[in-house]
C-alpha cells in the first residue's frame, strides 16, 4: 500500500521561503558582487601582468574563501534580518 505524500505545513514552507531570501540576499550583496568581480578580472589578467610566480587560480581559491566569509556573515548576522 502506497503512503500518501506529506502536505507541507505552513510553517515549513514559511520557513523555507524564509532561508531561501537570506540566502539571495547574501549572494546578491554589493560586496558579493564586487567580491565575484574582482577575482573574475584577477584571474583572467593575472597572465597579462606578468605574474609568473603567482598561479591564477589563487585569485580563485580568495575570492572562494572571501565570498563564503561573506555569505557566512551575511547568514549570522541578527542585524541582516530586520
Amino acid at each position: 500500500m502506497a503512503r500518501k505524500a506529506r502536505k507541507p505545513l505552513v510553517g515549513d514552507e514559511l520557513r523555507r521561503r524564509a532561508l531561501w531570501a537570506m540566502v539571495g540576499h547574501a549572494f546578491f550583496r554589493i560586496e558579493s558582487a564586487f567580491i565575484i568581480g574582482l577575482t573574475i578580472i584577477l584571474t583572467f589578467l593575472n597572465p597579462l601582468k606578468g605574474l609568473g610566480w603567482w598561479p591564477y587560480w589563487y585569485w580563485v581559491v580568495f575570492g572562494l574563501v572571501a565570498e563564503g566569509l561573506i555569505f557566512f556573515s551575511t547568514l549570522t548576522d541578527p542585524e541582516e534580518g530586520r
